[in-house]
């Protein structure tokens, strides 16, 4: 049951997961602050209904996060917005002083989980968080009207504000220190894609030249040979001349055809990954099997960056590893996840540069919005993960 649990909520965005563990201790130390306060000081009703309401936001949050190992992304948020409405509501409702503070409550969450939701679930929680912010306004100024104690919501300000504004500078300095990284990763992804389209490059020259760019120059001797043959009146010999030549270029048209699939194959486009990935496997050298659920059609670039990766995976493996068996699986509930697994000698990846087949895999799956991680070690197989976080984009028409 605990490795289940630890599974499912590794899962879990890690920027969503640091979220939440942040704001629940953060409403349990609130809770045993206000705690000690009422007991050490002036025990004010106030400061026990606001204590109650934080008790009663901190079951809510932690107990919630045990949807995650079932619902992701969606459970961490469905925890952060219930235990959030609980402590708005609550804190209005005892003062009505809170209304901004309550505001601000509802608002962090979906600020925080809104890049790891689905379309469906950022509505619905869009809508509830609108409501929400409406009804505590409306509350407020229903409860002002009624006159309250001030000194007690001065305290309640003074303990209860400190605490979200922590917990608003932290996501906001995550967020700073995300987009710092992510400028990090972008001019690193310029050099290397550069440098991996350079590399693609010579490839396809190389292809085109040991490949149909030598078959084209030998039919052009073959059809100089049958021109001659011709003229001496050698029909016969022309004619096997003319079956040479029709033999190699079938053979070219069989090479450009493999050149092509390499480029961007047709199956990929009319059929989805599930489909192309197995026509891979079949024409694997080692023996590989597909195991993949039911997929979206994702959107052409992801598409393209996870076919080339596993391709290029399977290659490393016929070429490198040893294997005799390789299992491609392929994931795409809630998010777009897949791996390729071979059991061949393996190798220690701190040992290996990262550069050719490795950092053009790498640099793909990036460029199209996902992470790589190669997990390997010598005499235990080699596992290629890739995974896209949160919902990938669908493709709009195809």
């Amino acid at each position: 049951m605990v490795t289940w649990f630890l599974t499912g909520w590794r899962r879990v965005e890690p920027r969503l997961r640091r979220f939440a563990l942040i704001n629940a201790t953060s409403l349990v130390s609130a809770t045993v602050l206000l705690t000690a306060i009422y007991l050490l000081g002036p025990r004010y009703t106030e400061i026990r209904q606001i204590t109650v309401v934080l008790l009663m936001a901190s079951v809510v949050m932690v107990g919630g996060l045990a949807l995650a190992p079932v619902l992701g992304a969606d459970g961490v948020t469905f925890a952060l917005l219930t235990s959030a409405l609980i402590f708005a509501f609550g804190c209005v409702w005892v003062s009505p002083w809170l209304s901004p503070l309550a505001v601000l409550v509802l608002l962090v969450p979906l600020i925080v989980a809104y890049p790891f939701l689905g379309r469906r679930t950022l509505t619905v929680a869009v809508v509830v968080v609108l409501v929400s912010v409406t009804a505590t306004a409306a509350m407020a100024e229903q409860r002002r009207m009624l006159g309250e104690d001030f000194p007690t919501h001065v305290l309640s300000l003074v303990v209860s504000v400190p605490v979200v504004v922590v917990v608003i500078m932290i996501v906001v300095r995550q967020n700073h220190q995300e987009l710092h990284d992510r400028a990090d990763q972008l001019r690193e992804s310029r050099r290397q894609v550069a440098q991996v389209a350079d590399a693609a490059r010579r490839s396809l020259e190389r292809d085109l030249h040991d490949g149909a760019q030598q078959r084209l120059v030998s039919m052009s001797v073959l059809i100089s040979r049958v021109r001659q043959l011709i003229d001496r009146g050698d029909l016969v010999q022309a004619r096997l001349a003319v079956d040479d030549l029709g033999e190699q270029n079938l053979l070219a048209i069989n090479e450009l055809r493999e050149l092509a699939r390499g480029i961007y194959p047709q199956l990929l486009a009319e059929r989805g990954l599930v489909a192309a990935l197995a026509a891979a496997a079949r024409r694997s050298t080692v023996p590989a099997t597909v195991r993949a659920e039911p997929l979206e059609r994702q959107s052409q670039e992801v598409e393209s960056a996870v076919y080339f990766c596993i391709l290029e995976a399977l290659q490393n493996a016929a070429k490198h590893s040893g294997a005799d068996q390789v299992e491609i699986r392929l994931h795409g509930d809630p998010r777009l996840e897949f791996a390729v697994i071979d059991t061949g000698r393996g190798f220690d990846p701190s040992s290996v540069e990262q550069d050719g087949g490795l950092l053009g895999m790498a640099v793909r799956i990036r460029a199209a919005g996902g992470e790589l991680r190669v997990e390997s070690a010598p005499g235990q197989g080699t596992a290629v993960r890739g995974s896209f976080p949160g919902p990938v984009d669908r493709p709009s028409a195809r």
